[in-house]
């Protein structure tokens, strides 16, 4: 799947929340890197470029589960998630900026929350990673709403699929967003957004 994202930036889906992001000057971005035990990356994608920087939305096996493999194979700058950090973040999820200006909003585990309006308008994300699983997380119907929130006309669905309890998918965040001209780009994983 090809979508135009802007500035140069591509965005890899590797499956659940696991998700790659390489700004134009090639600075690359791995947030919750469970990735050669998560059962819906693709095996291609067990063996990582070199990453810049690791960041760990929050505690959960299946966010950080692969964390000490990919520090020990990739010698990421930096690593980031301490303890205090991580349980705000768990409600706050990550705003990357990226050199050119170009921003991106990952959501980790969160449920929508009043605050993502907060995020939205001092930091104008240009595309979201909204969890739509429906089952620890936000469903189709309150990503929808995160994005109107959080100011973002495209979104990226992230924590579906991986397990039968993540009911939701792509097609319900669709419909539950086409009233405010949702656009949802959803790659399969190891899929690239340029």
């Amino acid at each position: 799947m090809t979508a135009i994202l802007g500035g140069g930036t591509l965005i890899t889906w590797l499956g659940h929340a696991t998700t790659l992001i390489e700004s134009a000057s090639g600075v690359r971005i791995l947030i919750d890197p469970w990735v050669m035990t998560n059962p819906s990356c693709p095996v291609a994608w067990h063996t990582l470029p070199p990453i810049d920087v690791v960041l760990i939305t929050h505690g959960h096996g299946d966010h950080l589960g692969d964390v000490l493999k990919v520090v020990e194979l990739t010698h990421p700058k930096a690593v980031n998630a301490v303890h205090e950090i991580a349980v705000w973040l768990e409600r706050s999820g990550f705003v990357v900026t990226l050199e050119n200006g170009y921003r991106v909003y990952h959501a980790g585990d969160t449920d929508v929350f009043g605050d993502m309006a907060l995020i939205g308008e001092m930091f104008h994300p240009d595309v979201a990673l909204l969890p739509i699983g429906d089952h620890y997380t936000m469903g189709p119907t309150g990503a929808a709403m995160a994005a109107k929130l959080l100011g973002v006309h495209r979104v990226i669905p992230i924590h579906w699929g991986t397990f039968p309890a993540l009911v939701g998918n792509p097609d319900a965040l669709r419909v539950a967003g086409a009233a405010q001209g949702l656009v949802v780009l959803s790659p399969q994983p190891g899929e690239t957004l340029t």
